[in-house]
């Protein structure tokens, strides 16, 4: 066994924190616990920022934040073959992704 602590964006409080079974993936259940943490929280709040490892980088994450105008960051390792790509695109072909929420 393995201890996993997933940290919600409201991190001063302890929204929750489980054991899982060595070869569970980290990364599993990460919507419903991002769901659960939501329930917590107290009426009239919201969930406004959430960040998270490369676990998170999967779309389901991605789109409950979304859909829910939940900011969110998600770092993940850049690979050789990743900087090498990105080093092709051409400075004009830049732009802003054009669905980013903007929260007050």
């Amino acid at each position: 066994m393995r201890f996993h602590r997933h940290t919600p964006p409201w991190h001063q409080y302890n929204m929750g924190d489980e054991f899982r079974e060595g070869n569970i993936p980290a990364g599993s259940s990460a919507v419903e616990f991002l769901e659960a943490c939501h329930r917590m929280i107290p009426q009239g709040k919201r969930t406004a920022y959430y960040r998270s490892d490369r676990v998170a980088y999967q779309a389901r994450v991605i789109n409950w934040c979304f859909e829910h105008k939940v900011l969110f960051t998600i770092t993940a390792l850049e690979g050789k073959a990743v900087k090498e790509a990105i080093k092709t695109i051409r400075e004009e072909e830049w732009e802003p992704y054009q669905k980013d929420v903007v929260l007050p």
